[in-house]
């Protein structure tokens, strides 16, 4: 029987935020361990299990505390979304683990068609963000709004350690492509994972961005007459509206050659509390920031942790989002997520302590 051991607060280096549950479902099933509760003091009852973590007095947060590879991790499930829940978190989990040397911010997003260098983005694909823009920041005028973008109003850098490791990611040589189709693979095989499998080539569709998801019929809704997409519209799918097959963009890329496996794009990422449902404002604010995705808890998180956001691409950001992709989105990003921590040094702490002493001792 292994001896009953216990996690200390600076043991854990690694926190996982996730604002949604399907997104946290997805993480939880790329941990390698799950902690659970020590259910004795006495050893003679044969629990095997390791004592949990526990919080910082106030912290309000859930946590799922476990080991992806060799790495000790605590996964944060945020109360809601949006910015000011996952600046709440934020604030909590530094204070239970103080030992955190990065945080990742795991979930889905609505992304660009395109990225850098006119290389597509596809349903599926995995965003990592090199930065983030608070893109719902700014004064609304008379018939304009202008997102504020000056120096002292916008989210800071990272620190050097994790510029110096996500522009390692970026470089590409040490296929983390691969590794995440592999972790994807496993995941998605499992009993019971399959609605998180591949949706098909077939069931990603690029539409124009003015084409817009609404009533084709007037009989059936007045929205046909206006710019604008009603309620009905907003529940409805694709079919039901009888959204024009012929008017889907054609795209280079096809999955068929790849064998479904996820690109990993590298870039700014907008962030904020509305959900962006329109390719026209998709595309326009896209272009003050060189953005290629859309979330809603980066803001959040950015200033105040040592944070890389990865987020699987479910919707193109435009009205006709919907959740087909989300489960599968959702395992992309969680199988990227394993395949970074893979990359990242943990930290000898027996060496800082030899350090500190020898230090004391000189």
């Amino acid at each position: 029987m292994s001896p009953r051991t216990t996690v200390q607060h600076n043991d854990i280096e690694i926190g996982i935020v996730c604002a949604l549950s399907l997104e946290a479902h997805a993480v939880r099933a790329v941990f390698d361990e799950i902690y659970e509760d020590e259910r004795s003091s006495d050893a003679s009852d044969g629990y095997r299990g390791i004592r949990r973590v526990r919080k910082a007095s106030g912290d309000k947060n859930a946590y799922t505390t476990g080991k992806i590879g060799h790495h000790e991790a605590v996964l944060a499930h945020i109360p809601g979304i949006g910015k000011a829940n996952a600046a709440a978190v934020a604030s909590s989990i530094t204070s239970s683990f103080e030992g955190l040397r990065l945080v990742l911010l795991v979930g889905i997003c609505g992304g660009m068609p395109e990225g850098h260098n006119n290389k597509e983005i596809m349903l599926g694909d995995v965003i990592i963000g090199k930065n983030v823009i608070q893109y719902d920041f700014g004064k609304q005028y008379p018939g304009e709004y202008k997102r504020k973008d000056k120096v002292e109003d916008s989210l800071g850098r990272q620190g050097p350690e994790i510029r110096a490791f996500v522009r390692k990611l970026e470089s590409g040589d040490d296929g983390l492509e691969e590794s995440t189709l592999k972790h994807l693979t496993f995941l998605v095989d499992k009993p019971g994972w399959e609605k998180s499998r591949y949706p098909g080539e077939h069931e990603d569709r690029l539409f124009l961005p003015d084409y817009q998801h609404k009533h084709r019929n007037a009989l059936d809704c007045a929205c046909v007459e206006v710019d604008m997409v009603c309620e009905v519209a907003e529940r409805s799918s694709c079919k039901q509206l009888n959204c024009d097959t012929n008017k889907p963009v054609l795209r280079n890329r096809s999955r068929a050659s790849t064998k479904q496996r996820p690109a990993i794009h590298f870039g700014s990422i907008a962030s904020g509390d509305t959900v962006m449902k329109s390719g026209q404002h998709r595309n326009r604010i896209a272009k003050t920031g060189n953005i290629i995705a859309f979330e809603m808890e980066g803001a959040g998180l950015w200033d105040y942790v040592p944070c890389i956001i990865v987020k699987g691409v479910c919707d193109y950001a435009d009205s006709h989002k919907n959740d087909d992709w989300q489960k599968y989105a959702a395992a992309t990003a969680a199988a990227c997520t394993k395949a970074i921590l893979e990359r990242w040094d943990q930290t000898d702490k027996h060496h800082q302590q030899y350090q500190v002493v020898s230090l004391i001792i000189s």
